[in-house]
């Protein structure tokens, strides 16, 4: 299962070193996110669409980094769809995920 995740490049350190824990962050705060979740997006379309739209205007002054998530079967238990996106309920280890465009995994 392949699923993509946007972050600011500061936290990519981080993510090498932890994988993708999850948290309820400001974002999902302000958002009135009450679950802590990873927030992926199923396809590419849908992550292109959320950059163009809302989750672009919301890092306007921040660089960002796509990155692509495979997450084996088991997973799929963990996962929720939302209109838009989807969460995981569970941390998402560094070996899952890699730089969008790149054949190397963290």
């Amino acid at each position: 299962m392949t699923r993509y995740h946007v972050t600011p490049s500061s936290n990519v350190d981080s993510i090498r070193k932890n994988g993708l824990q999850p948290r309820i962050g400001e974002r999902s705060l302000s958002a009135g996110e009450k679950t802590p979740a990873v927030f992926l997006f199923a396809n590419q379309d849908d992550l292109e669409q959320a950059l163009l739209n809302w989750l672009g205007e919301m890092f306007e002054d921040e660089d960002l980094v796509i990155l692509e998530i495979q997450l084996p079967l088991e997973y799929k238990q963990f996962l929720a769809q939302s209109e838009y996106e989807i969460t995981c309920s569970v941390a998402i280890p560094p070996q899952y995920i890699r730089l969008y465009g790149k054949n190397i995994f963290f």
